[in-house]
């Protein structure tokens, strides 16, 4: 009995001691990364929001447009089509769905090793209530056998490392946000259009970790049942 109960007691501050020094895992696996390897991630589209340059003004950035062949505003046969030309899949291994609470449909796909070796990742596409056009994607991974804490706080230092440099105003970029015990923002950076990239990370005192790649149109204005957010 009492070995079983020093053992729970361990469990317990090594879960606590990990929530404590997540951010500091984070940041130490950016600088493992290289920056020949990120410069491989987008040369290959692995992981590469369309962007497009604005022409110069006192703060040249991206404006974030989307996601590989989809852009916001499309609407579901645009971003179906979109979906089968980027990952060769048919319209049945597209699941459709509508939000409970926001009420947006949404179209998911499973997809493998968007970034090297960092086994499958599910993809939402979010639509609006009111206009039924694209209007948010989030890329998520999750802790399972296969992919572990530590492949997780890799994956995670590799986007923040990307979304730091594919052009967003230095001034626009936020890091190490908290949201609650369990919940980080790693990053967040808006555009001048005000879309937005966001990079949260769950799980981080309870349940099993998650890492959410989210880009957003307009994220001022929530398209969706009484402003209801869409959850990543």
């Amino acid at each position: 009995m009492q070995k079983t109960m020093q053992m729970q007691i361990k469990k317990i501050n090594n879960i606590n001691l990990f929530a404590k020094n997540a951010v500091a895992l984070a940041t130490a696996f950016a600088f493992v990364v290289s920056a020949s390897p990120l410069e491989t991630y987008a040369n290959q589209k692995q992981i590469n929001p369309t962007i497009r340059q604005n022409a110069p003004h006192t703060n040249p950035d991206f404006t974030l447009h989307g996601y590989r062949s989809t852009s916001f505003g499309m609407n579901q046969e645009q971003v179906i089509q979109a979906i089968q030309d980027d990952f060769g899949l048919t319209e049945e291994q597209i699941k459709k769905e509508v939000h409970p609470n926001s009420k947006t449909p949404i179209l998911s796909i499973k997809a493998n090793n968007l970034l090297p070796n960092s086994g499958q990742a599910i993809i939402s596409y979010v639509f609006g209530y009111v206009s039924k056009e694209l209007i948010q994607i989030n890329i998520s991974w999750h802790e399972s056998e296969e992919l572990n804490a530590k492949s997780l706080l890799k994956i995670s230092a590799a986007l923040q490392n990307y979304l730091r440099n594919i052009g967003f105003n230095t001034e626009m970029i936020e890091t190490a946000i908290p949201v609650n015990d369990d919940q980080l923002i790693l990053l967040r950076a808006q555009d001048d259009q005000n879309n937005l990239a966001l990079l949260l990370l769950k799980g981080l005192t309870k349940n099993k970790m998650k890492v959410t790649l989210s880009f957003q149109d307009d994220a001022n204005s929530l398209d969706t049942f009484k402003g209801q957010s869409t959850p990543q």
